[in-house]
Protein backbone atom coordinates (compact mmCIF):
# COMPACT_ATOMS: atom_id res chain seq x y z
CA UNK A 1 0.00 0.00 0.00
CA UNK A 2 1.44 3.26 -0.99
CA UNK A 3 1.67 5.96 1.75
CA UNK A 4 -0.34 9.26 0.78
CA UNK A 5 2.03 12.23 1.10
CA UNK A 6 1.10 14.76 3.56
CA UNK A 7 1.90 18.88 3.59
CA UNK A 8 0.62 21.42 5.64
CA UNK A 9 -1.23 24.90 4.60
CA UNK A 10 1.33 27.43 5.56
CA UNK A 11 -2.01 29.66 6.21
CA UNK A 12 -4.16 27.87 8.39
CA UNK A 13 -1.22 25.18 9.26
CA UNK A 14 -3.88 22.25 9.06
CA UNK A 15 -1.97 19.32 7.32
CA UNK A 16 -3.74 17.27 4.89
CA UNK A 17 -2.78 15.36 1.64
CA UNK A 18 -0.31 17.46 -1.42
CA UNK A 19 -3.17 16.26 -3.82
CA UNK A 20 -6.06 18.44 -2.24
CA UNK A 21 -3.50 21.76 -1.39
CA UNK A 22 -2.54 24.36 -4.22
CA UNK A 23 1.05 24.49 -4.73
CA UNK A 24 2.93 27.50 -4.69
CA UNK A 25 6.71 27.78 -6.39
CA UNK A 26 9.50 29.84 -6.02
CA UNK A 27 11.54 28.65 -9.30
CA UNK A 28 14.88 28.94 -9.79
CA UNK A 29 14.94 31.71 -11.90
CA UNK A 30 13.41 33.34 -9.12
CA UNK A 31 9.54 33.66 -10.37
CA UNK A 32 6.91 33.02 -7.81
CA UNK A 33 3.74 31.25 -9.70
CA UNK A 34 1.28 29.20 -8.70
CA UNK A 35 1.50 25.25 -10.09
CA UNK A 36 -1.00 23.41 -11.21
CA UNK A 37 0.73 20.41 -11.73
CA UNK A 38 2.96 19.98 -8.82
CA UNK A 39 5.80 19.08 -10.36
CA UNK A 40 7.45 22.31 -11.29
CA UNK A 41 10.87 22.66 -10.20
CA UNK A 42 11.59 25.16 -7.49
CA UNK A 43 10.99 25.58 -3.87
CA UNK A 44 7.03 25.05 -3.23
CA UNK A 45 4.72 25.74 -0.51
CA UNK A 46 1.15 25.10 0.13
CA UNK A 47 -1.85 26.58 0.39
CA UNK A 48 -5.66 24.93 1.57
CA UNK A 49 -8.67 25.55 -0.67
CA UNK A 50 -10.67 27.99 1.96
CA UNK A 51 -11.70 31.26 0.66
CA UNK A 52 -10.21 32.91 4.21
CA UNK A 53 -6.70 31.06 3.19
CA UNK A 54 -6.85 32.13 -0.18
CA UNK A 55 -7.97 35.75 0.67
CA UNK A 56 -4.70 35.80 3.02
CA UNK A 57 -2.33 34.92 0.35
CA UNK A 58 -2.13 38.74 -0.30
CA UNK A 59 -0.44 39.15 2.97
CA UNK A 60 3.33 38.91 1.92
CA UNK A 61 5.29 37.70 5.03
CA UNK A 62 3.54 34.17 4.94
CA UNK A 63 4.44 33.81 0.90
CA UNK A 64 8.19 35.41 1.85
CA UNK A 65 9.03 33.14 4.87
CA UNK A 66 7.42 30.17 2.93
CA UNK A 67 9.12 30.34 0.04
CA UNK A 68 12.34 32.67 1.62
CA UNK A 69 12.08 35.52 -0.92
CA UNK A 70 10.51 38.47 -1.21
CA UNK A 71 7.39 38.20 -3.81
CA UNK A 72 5.86 41.38 -5.69
CA UNK A 73 1.94 41.99 -5.00
CA UNK A 74 1.21 42.11 -8.68
CA UNK A 75 2.27 38.52 -8.22
CA UNK A 76 0.39 37.40 -5.48
CA UNK A 77 -2.69 39.48 -7.01
CA UNK A 78 -2.12 36.73 -10.16
CA UNK A 79 -1.77 33.81 -8.14
CA UNK A 80 -4.87 34.11 -6.09
CA UNK A 81 -6.59 34.65 -10.07
CA UNK A 82 -4.62 31.44 -10.76
CA UNK A 83 -5.87 29.79 -8.23
CA UNK A 84 -9.42 30.58 -8.36
CA UNK A 85 -9.93 29.99 -11.88
CA UNK A 86 -8.07 26.33 -11.47
CA UNK A 87 -10.50 25.71 -8.62
CA UNK A 88 -13.64 26.73 -10.81
CA UNK A 89 -12.68 24.47 -13.71
CA UNK A 90 -11.81 21.51 -12.02
CA UNK A 91 -15.03 22.01 -9.99
CA UNK A 92 -17.11 22.02 -12.96
CA UNK A 93 -15.39 19.12 -14.19
CA UNK A 94 -15.75 17.15 -11.23
CA UNK A 95 -19.63 18.40 -11.56
CA UNK A 96 -19.89 16.77 -15.20
CA UNK A 97 -18.95 13.55 -13.56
Amino acid sequence: MKKTPMRTCIICRNKTDKRSLNRIVRTPEGEVLFDATGKKNGRGSYVCSNADCLELVKHKKKIASALQCEAPESDLITIMHDINEYLSTKSSREGQK
